[in-house]
């Protein structure tokens, strides 16, 4: 997502906060994709259809996978994002 407009100094604070931390805080800690509906509540701010569609099935078929897994498999399914306003 290339995200050209500068953000408010707060926000970006934040945002430096959260880069950092997000693998341990997000994904370990708080397991935030850890089950089908919480992983589905993340599905739905994708716009894409399809994407969303193949991530579930993908998670679907019987397969355990962390949140880390599912967070690899969406950066994946949306391919390399650009953020430039930092």
């Amino acid at each position: 997502m290339l995200l050209k407009s500068q953000l408010h100094p707060s926000l970006r604070k934040a945002y430096k906060i959260l880069e950092k931390n997000f693998d341990k805080m997000i994904l370990q800690d708080m397991d935030a994709l850890g089950s089908l509906e919480s992983a589905s509540k993340m599905l739905a701010l994708i716009p894409d259809d399809e994407t969303r569609k193949s991530l579930m099935s993908k998670w679907e078929n019987g397969k355990a996978y962390s949140s880390r897994e599912k967070w690899d498999h969406i950066v994946s399914a949306l391919g390399e994002k650009k953020v430039d306003f930092l």
